[in-house]
């Protein structure tokens, strides 16, 4: 069964206010940390063929691939913080893949930004 839950996220310094919204499958750290690097590959991926970040379309997509939706993504950051720390802890793998996407993506972006 269904259920409505109104929720108000804190994730990385931002709020979500959701209302009242369809509540979408539970996302474990796990899956968490592999729609985290499908993310941040998408948007890698992304800026080195297009110049630009995906798609909203395209990023539902990939959310819904993992029965989870952007709010509910953000929301489970906030709300399992220490978990994703401890598994990131135990796993330097997933960790270093997701700082060397980031670390692609920021320079992407810089350089974008300096052909302004």
């Amino acid at each position: 069964m269904m259920r409505f839950t109104p929720r108000v996220c804190f994730a990385s310094g931002v709020l979500f206010f959701l209302g009242t919204t369809l509540a979408a499958a539970e996302l474990t750290v796990e899956n968490y940390i592999k729609l985290t690097v499908s993310r941040l590959e998408l948007i890698d991926a992304s800026w080195r063929a297009k110049d630009q970040p995906p798609t909203e379309e395209e990023m539902q997509v990939l959310y819904a691939s993992y029965d989870t939706d952007r709010e509910s993504y953000f929301c489970f950051a906030g709300e399992n913080r220490r978990e994703i720390e401890s598994y990131l802890e135990r796993h330097p793998e997933s960790r270093d893949t997701i700082e060397a996407l980031a670390s692609a993506i920021r320079k992407k972006v810089s350089e974008r930004s300096e052909d302004r």
